[in-house]
């Protein structure tokens, strides 16, 4: 799947949604970081000793069939190598619900529609049948200095 998108006046790239192979998760794995350590502003979720974040849906993503990968790459106009900008876990494939578990797309690319295009077209791709659901649940800030 893919479609064009513009970034910071440069000239269209075009926006390509794919599921993950097993050759795709040392990309999937930093992006990952990077989600984690987004999300931790919201969720207080702090690295291991090792400096990792839990990954559990991640992991599940490779090694679970009831789970999906989906990678975003933009392809610049001019023939540039892609950048991973994003993905999507989904579980439930072996149901008659999918659940969007995780969502990522890094900061340098939001707010130009490739969240909602990556989004939409992850979402179609995974639900070959049933109903689908995205499970978003609010979090907020710890305010009473404990957790």
């Amino acid at each position: 799947m893919t479609n064009s998108v513009t970034t910071n006046d440069a000239p269209p790239a075009r926006l390509t949604i794919r599921p993950s192979t097993p050759a795709d998760r040392p990309v999937l794995e930093r992006l990952w970081l990077l989600f984690r350590h987004d999300m931790s502003e919201v969720s207080g979720a702090l690295p291991d000793p090792s400096g990792q974040f839990r990954r559990e849906r991640l992991d599940a993503a490779f090694t679970e069939p009831a789970w999906r990968g989906m990678l975003a790459h933009l392809e610049p106009a001019d023939g540039a190598p892609a950048s991973p900008v994003g993905f999507a876990l989904v579980r439930g494939l072996d149901g008659p619900d999918r659940v969007l578990s995780s969502f990522f797309v890094v900061r340098g690319a939001r707010r130009t529609g490739i969240g909602h295009s990556s989004r939409r077209r992850s979402w179609r791709a995974s639900r070959a049948a049933g109903r689908s659901r995205s499970r978003t649940p609010t979090r907020r800030p710890c305010t009473s200095g404990g957790r």
